[in-house]
């Protein structure tokens, strides 16, 4: 085949989809309510535009399902080529991530990755590294989950699996050592990518002043 040949695994060069799930806007960034007040919805539309501007420039991405009850982050998100997934009602983040998955593995993903939509720091060519490194990382027999974590190893700012492992999403507080309980517990090896791109999310003013710090 045309994979990428290691230790007798041959990882596809497709088959890549990325669930990216997106609040109403109304309800995003509410830590962020006293320093930005109104301007918090556009805020987290930019942020979109640049994740997914991030994710078409990708080399490893087959596609892209944005998951959102958000008219306007739909529209958006349509106009850019993602597949938008009307979420199944406010259930919360790891419902309409569990639902997002559940679409791309229907559209023949081979594999998962999960990026919250405040990390605008993202590029291109950071996810292929991040998906490079945890395919290097990889030895026969043993399969393996790549996580990013926040820059306070609190957070999972980005999650790479295969969709032939059952994956239940913990985000929320303490996500990052959830989600790699949970991988042992499937039988996976979690592979803990570095990546100061993509551990900077924008959740408080703190967050707003690193971002600016890089741009």
């Amino acid at each position: 085949g045309n994979g990428v040949q290691l230790q007798n695994i041959e990882f596809p060069p497709g088959k890549l989809w990325v669930i990216v799930p997106v609040k109403p806007l109304q309800r995003s960034k509410q830590r962020l309510k006293a320093s930005l007040g109104s301007l918090r919805p556009g805020l987290t539309l930019a942020m979109l535009d640049d994740v997914l501007h991030a994710l078409q420039r990708s080399k490893s991405v087959t596609g892209v399902v944005v998951v959102t009850l958000d008219a306007q982050v739909a529209q958006r998100a349509d106009a850019m080529g993602a597949v938008v997934v009307r979420e199944a009602g406010s259930h919360g983040m790891n419902r309409a991530i569990a639902q997002g998955c559940a679409a791309a593995t229907r559209s023949g993903a081979a594999r998962l990755a999960v990026v919250p939509v405040d990390v605008p720091l993202l590029t291109g060519m950071e996810f292929d590294r991040l998906v490079d490194e945890l395919s290097r990382s990889a030895v026969a027999p043993e399969p393996v989950m790549g996580i990013v974590p926040s820059a306070d190893r609190a957070g999972t700012n980005w999650l790479c699996i295969g969709t032939d492992f059952p994956f239940t999403p913990m985000y929320g507080s303490d996500s990052y050592l959830r989600h790699l309980e949970h991988g042992r517990a499937e039988g996976l090896r979690p592979v803990t990518l570095r990546s100061p791109l993509v551990s900077l999310d924008i959740d408080e003013e703190i967050d707003l002043r690193a971002f600016l710090a890089f741009c």
